[in-house]
């Protein structure tokens, strides 16, 4: 199974995460600020972390070794703080809507209000040809 569909067998197919997500991952050269938003993203859905770093490097072909390190960094910490109720903000593709993530002793599902709303889904105008090859030649290369 490639990782990516071990990811969208966790959460559905890529064609249902969040537009921003899928921006941020294939799209738009990584930041911090995007990179957050994926470690978000896998941490809160349950990726392990190595293979979000592993997605993050193969779908994005800027993903440089410093934004991979962040996945560490706060999956690790993001672990460690077991009863911090707002650690970060990621998008519940169950619930479908934004949730905080929260440590481990603290189980609750909380909406994060001020984001409510409906969050555009999938690839929508971005889609291409380049992308859809790229998305098959993932999915081909079991692990």
């Amino acid at each position: 199974m490639s990782l990516l569909q071990f990811a969208e067998n966790r959460v559905g197919s890529i064609y249902d995460w969040p537009r921003i997500i899928v921006k941020y991952l294939f799209i738009d050269p990584p930041t911090y600020m995007t990179a957050l938003a994926l470690i978000s993203f896998f941490y809160g859905i349950g990726v392990p972390c190595e293979m979000a770093v592993q997605l993050f490097q193969i779908c994005n072909d800027k993903a440089d070794f410093l934004l991979a390190q962040y996945f560490f960094l706060y999956y690790e910490t993001w672990k460690q703080c077991e009863y911090v109720v707002h650690k970060g903000i990621y998008y519940n593709m169950h619930v479908k809507k934004y949730v905080y993530i929260k440590g481990s002793r603290k189980k609750q599902l909380e909406i994060v209000d001020y984001l409510a709303g409906d969050e555009p889904k999938g690839f929508g105008n971005l889609y291409s040809l380049t992308i859809e090859r790229k998305i098959e030649q993932i999915r081909a290369n079991v692990r």
